[in-house]
């Protein structure tokens, strides 16, 4: 998650079945961005699942 082009929150890479919880503190942040990177593999079958989240400020 970067917030107004500042990191906010970096789970890393997981795996196929992991699951993440985070908590990220979004006040005074204007622009979100989800991003999703090279999990290491050169970009092969790399995804993100944003399923339940919920954003407030």
């Amino acid at each position: 998650m970067i917030g107004d082009g500042r990191v906010l929150y970096d789970s890393g890479v997981l795996g196929r079945d992991d699951v993440r919880e985070a908590d990220v503190d979004l006040s005074g942040v204007r622009v979100l961005d989800l991003v999703v990177g090279d999990g290491g593999d050169g970009g092969y079958n790399d995804r993100a699942n944003w399923a339940g989240l919920v954003a407030s400020c």
